[in-house]
């Protein structure tokens, strides 16, 4: 499922950005484009946010970046965004890097794929890889496992 959703087109390696906003805004940049959630979705994560703080901050490093399907959500999908330089989110010790920017149409369809993800995130191996990706042939060549 992972490899179904995130295609070459949803995944962005970048060094740097100006700050969590900017990170959100890029990772969620392919799905509106390809009309997989609208930007009233971007809007809901932000807003989301700053009222509740970065509550999709799994672990140090990592962030699956999510909003409700009712804010703009179309259709199930995925993509990805490495920071290699990392971002600060607020009241967070550690710079995010990875970022899986998540669109569920409904509140449960997404368990499948996050099952998927925790596979991947429980390989040390694998998000080491992910971490110190140069380009997006090796992020693919990492998810294509999945």
């Amino acid at each position: 499922m992972i490899t179904e959703l995130l295609t070459e087109e949803r995944i962005a390696v970048v060094d740097d950005v100006s700050d969590w906003q900017s990170a959100i805004a890029l990772a969620v940049a392919p799905l509106i484009a390809d009309g997989t959630v609208r930007e009233s979705y971007l809007q809901a994560i932000i807003e989301n946010t700053f009222s509740n703080g970065p509550y999709y901050v799994l672990a140090p490093g990592i962030a699956m970046p999510h909003a409700r399907p009712e804010t703009g959500v179309n259709q199930n999908g995925l993509a990805f965004l490495l920071v290699k330089n990392g971002v600060n989110f607020p009241d967070q010790a550690d710079p995010v890097k990875l970022h899986f920017l998540l669109a569920a149409r409904a509140p449960h369809q997404h368990i499948d794929l996050i099952t998927q993800l925790s596979e991947l995130f429980c390989s040390e191996t694998d998000l080491d890889a992910l971490f110190n990706a140069n380009d997006v042939a090796e992020v693919l060549k990492v998810i294509s496992r999945y």
